[in-house]
């Protein structure tokens, strides 16, 4: 029974975790609170029309400067749920940040403009210097999952 549990809890952190991702889209609507965009999207949740909250949620498109989708966000991501995974001893919140993590190296991996994860450098990266990234935090979500499974 406790086996059960366990899972179930790994399961529902990462589900968690990879929908975490969409809350930087409410900062980003409701960075300003008097833009209309964000008047709008109070309104329909105040109203409790979540229906179309989350439309508008999905229809939003996160600007080129994202404090989160960046590469510094992620590599900090990953050691965290390496932390985590080695010293906590329940699986939610490692199983969480896994998730968030897997996320943001899917996202990584399928974005075509790459190059604003990049915005907080102050040079432009190669495509080659892209691919290594790529491969050095798959290997660290990776390293993550095997962490979160023993």
């Amino acid at each position: 029974m406790a086996l059960i549990i366990n899972i179930l809890w790994t399961l529902t952190g990462l589900g968690l975790g990879w929908v975490m991702l969409s809350v930087e889209k409410v900062f980003y609507i409701c960075q300003n609170s008097h833009e209309l965009h964000c008047v709008r999207f109070t309104s329909k949740l105040l109203s409790r029309n979540f229906k179309e909250a989350w439309q508008m949620l999905r229809e939003t498109q996160v600007g080129d400067k994202s404090p989160i989708r960046n590469v510094l966000t992620a590599f900090v991501i990953g050691v965290l749920g390496i932390w985590s995974l080695t010293s906590l001893g329940n699986k939610f919140v490692p199983a969480l940040i896994a998730g968030l993590y897997a996320r943001m190296i899917w996202l990584l991996w399928t974005d075509k403009a790459w190059q604003k994860w990049y915005w907080i450098f102050a040079r432009e990266f190669e495509i080659k210097e892209h691919q290594i990234i790529r491969y050095i935090f798959s290997f660290i979500l990776i390293l993550q999952l095997l962490l979160l499974v023993r």
